[in-house]
């Protein structure tokens, strides 16, 4: 079974004056008919790893010129069966991109089952 992933964050970097756009879309299959999956998009950073799938950049430097992104993907695309614990969660490095006055643009295909390390936690609370 196939699900479109398409996810449009927009960057407001304040002390670099531009809006950074990305746009990841593409493909997750499964060899179950039915699946759950969270998808979470992180920046990179030295001190901590900031969630950006909702927010914009706080801050950048002249040091930190370039987004390096990542996206968290957790499912229950198992070969037990969609039900059945432990869930799985899989880390996809996005890219490094600079900070500027543009769009980038990035085409994936990612095979989910049995996919990532077991995590203990229910997706959505199902």
């Amino acid at each position: 079974m196939a699900i479109f992933l398409i996810v449009s964050c927009f960057l407001l970097v304040p002390d670099v004056s531009c809006l950074t756009k990305f746009q990841f879309s593409g493909r997750f299959w499964c060899s179950l008919p039915f699946f759950r999956h969270n998808i979470t998009i992180y920046e990179d950073d030295w001190v901590y790893d900031t969630a950006i799938s909702h927010m914009g950049a706080k801050n950048s430097t002249k040091h930190m010129k370039n987004f390096e992104l990542y996206m968290d993907i957790r499912h229950s695309c198992n070969s037990k069966g969609e039900r059945v614990l432990p869930y799985k969660m899989l880390r996809v490095h996005l890219g490094n991109f600079p900070q500027n006055n543009a769009g980038y643009y990035k085409l994936l295909y990612i095979n989910l089952t049995d996919a990532g390390l077991a995590v203990p936690s229910l997706i959505g609370g199902y």
